[in-house]
């Protein structure tokens, strides 16, 4: 549902999603999802770059003008899933707050993000892998109509958690991996949560990945990272919260990614 012209001059309401669906002669496995959420990312930009003069964008980028990197997790997240279950890569969703407003309500993308994201059809030049083909489904601020948002009481891990620190073995904070994981909780502005139960292996369909299956490292750039040791929770909170929940190393690129699970 591509955005006219007009429409993105004249923005005056928030967008925080936007959804694409992923199309190609061969969709990349769900084991590659930070590789996806990169590479997603890096031809976004060069969307941008092409439709502003070379300029990037701080909310796509997660990079301010004078390159330090945006504070809050304000930032896009490029979240890849697979939403059939068959183990193969279906959908992009791409979520940002945005700057925050006077009023202190999120600014999501903005005019010119939204242009880039209206052109934003393929991802190319991945090597030897078959390029793969966007299609816009839609762009809202309701997160409660994407099932990968919630809002939810149990949200159950779908890729790995990457502790983004060592975990300490003396001393009085151990800071193992459930205690990082309720610390990023707290860096992301989420509730606490009332439970937490660890996942040995994520189950798709009747087929088992082990978290260790997954591509851990990122191909470019930094960020916060431990041993690269990979972790699965189930997550239980006292009331519904709203999503994404994708904490961590590589959260902005699919790691760490938590799903809804509807309670019967």
């Amino acid at each position: 549902m591509p955005l006219s012209t007009a429409s993105v001059q004249s923005q005056t309401r928030v967008v925080t999603v936007v959804r694409y669906r992923l199309a190609g002669t061969a969709l990349p496995r769900l084991e590659d999802t930070l590789w996806v959420g990169e590479t997603a990312r890096r031809c976004l930009q060069g969307v941008f770059g092409r439709l502003h003069a070379g300029e990037a964008s701080p909310t796509l980028s997660g990079r301010a003008a004078d390159g330090s990197v945006m504070a809050g997790h304000r930032h896009c997240f490029y979240l890849p899933t697979d939403e059939d279950g068959d183990g193969q890569i279906d959908h992009l969703t791409l979520f940002a707050r945005g700057r925050q407003g006077a009023d202190g309500r999120d600014e999501g993308f903005q005019s010119d993000d939204l242009a880039a994201l209206n052109c934003f059809t393929a991802m190319r030049n991945l090597g030897n892998k078959p390029d793969l083909h966007l299609e816009r489904l839609g762009e809202t601020s309701k997160l409660e109509e994407i099932p990968l948002l919630g809002p939810a009481r149990i949200w159950r891990s779908v890729t790995p958690f990457i502790p983004p620190r060592h975990q300490k073995f003396r001393g009085t904070q151990r800071e193992n991996p459930p205690d990082q994981l309720c610390a990023e909780l707290e860096r992301h502005g989420l509730p606490a949560a009332r439970a937490i139960r660890p996942l040995s292996q994520a189950s798709l369909c009747g087929r088992v990945l082990l978290w260790t299956d997954f591509q851990r490292q990122r191909l470019s750039g930094q960020g916060s990272r431990g041993q690269g040791f990979a972790y699965g929770f189930e997550l239980e909170f006292e009331k519904a919260v709203s999503g994404p929940l994708a904490l961590g190393y590589g959260c902005h690129f699919g790691l760490g990614l938590f799903v809804a699970v509807p309670e019967v």
